[in-house]
């Protein structure tokens, strides 16, 4: 039982990581999408490091 749990799993990581592999070529492949991306990212960053009053403004 164990010898089929492994390859199951090994599959799994696989299909993960291929969806993965899509969604950031999609990314990749669109300008709008990209950017949508680096807005978003810069956002949370911002939010990590800036003072909460400077946010408000």
């Amino acid at each position: 039982m164990k010898i089929n749990v492994i390859p199951e799993l090994k599959l799994r990581n696989v299909t993960k990581l291929e969806k993965e592999r899509n969604r950031l070529q999609k990314i990749l492949a669109s300008e709008r999408k990209l950017s949508n991306l680096l807005k978003k990212e810069i956002k949370w960053m911002l939010a990590l490091i800036a003072p909460p009053e400077r946010l408000s403004s």
